[in-house]
């Protein structure tokens, strides 16, 4: 049986990918903060969880004990423009300083091994024209978007001189079950919070590339299955985009409440205007996306009708109005 290593793998795009490649066949060792129960990790296809630090000693303790890996999902860092901008230097340390410990790790006990990070379209920064190739200048506006880039080269320069296999994924906006942040959130909470009219960042015009947790989690056993020992450089899209009004606007209609809503016209510094992604690579390699964008917010606002979601509305007969008319 193939092992993988997945670090932060207690984290949102972490666990999901966990439990993707256990599906494959992997036995899957996690490592990251956060206590976790067996039972629980489990649940999540890992077979061991660490809660330690990604450092290279821990790093080199988990090959030592765990095994050495064939592939290795780099999901610890940072992923948030806000904490980057608030926290610049802890984003870099999370983001940078755990990048160079894992391919030090890699380098020096499991060369084999291909590594597979998970970036973010925010390395692109502004973009003048829209989908975005791979091959689009890299010009982040974001300590978030910079640190991104940073560790992708630190991957490509490792890979050069130690012919290490890495491949970097560049993910947009991955959303689903389980992520507590951006958009879908956001507006959930301020729904929760019963304005009449809720007010949002931006015009409403802002594009974003939605992509299902479940479709980026399929990209990683793709990538890895990719041939070839040069550094890959792809797009983690769907290859669609919709608009925040439109996407705020399914939220509220799957609640299934009434709410105004409103636009500040006034963009989040890190914010770029739209985004979609050249998704011609990714097709090459046989990626197709399951989840359409109305059936992933449908998805996401059942799981924010669980209790474990830590969304509990304060006007649950809007909730309750909306199931019986099913």
């Amino acid at each position: 049986m193939k092992l993988a290593w997945v670090t932060g793998a207690r984290g949102f795009l972490g666990r999901h990918v966990a439990r993707h490649l256990s599906g494959e066949g992997w036995r899957v060792v996690g490592i990251g903060y956060g206590e976790w129960s067996a039972d629980e990790a489990k649940t999540w296809g890992i077979a061991d969880w660490r809660n330690a630090d990604v450092g290279l000693a821990e790093l080199r303790e988990l090959a030592a004990v765990a095994g050495r890996p064939d592939v290795i999902f780099h999901a610890a860092g940072s992923a948030s423009v806000g904490f980057s901008l608030e926290h610049p230097f802890a984003d870099f340390q999370r983001t940078v300083a755990t990048t160079a410990a894992v391919l030090e790790a890699m380098r020096t006990t499991a060369p084999a091994a291909v590594l597979i990070y998970p970036s973010s379209a925010a390395v692109y920064g502004v973009v003048k024209q829209v989908p975005i190739a791979e091959s689009s200048p890299i010009a982040p506006v974001s300590p978030y978007g910079v640190h991104k880039a940073m560790a992708e080269e630190l991957c490509m320069t490792q890979s050069r001189n130690f012919s290490l296999r890495c491949a970097i994924v560049r993910y947009f906006s991955v959303y689903g079950p389980g992520l507590r942040k951006q958009l879908l959130w956001d507006l959930a909470k301020k729904i929760d919070a019963s304005p009449a009219a809720i007010e949002l960042h931006g015009t409403g015009d802002e594009t974003r590339d939605f992509l299902h947790v479940d479709d980026a989690a399929r990209i990683v056993t793709l990538v890895a299955k990719a041939p070839g020992n040069e550094p890959l450089v792809i797009n983690g899209g769907s290859g669609d985009a919709a608009s925040v009004r439109d996407i705020a606007n399914m939220l509220v209609a799957e609640l299934g409440v009434k709410r105004d809503l409103c636009f500040s016209g006034t963009r989040r510094p890190g914010d770029p205007p739209h985004y979609r992604a050249d998704t011609r690579q990714l097709v090459k390699l046989g990626f197709r996306p399951r989840w359409s964008l109305k059936a992933g917010v449908r998805d996401y606002v059942a799981w924010l009708r669980k209790a474990d979601s830590g969304f509990q509305p304060t006007r649950r007969t809007d909730l309750n109005r909306h199931d019986s008319g099913r």
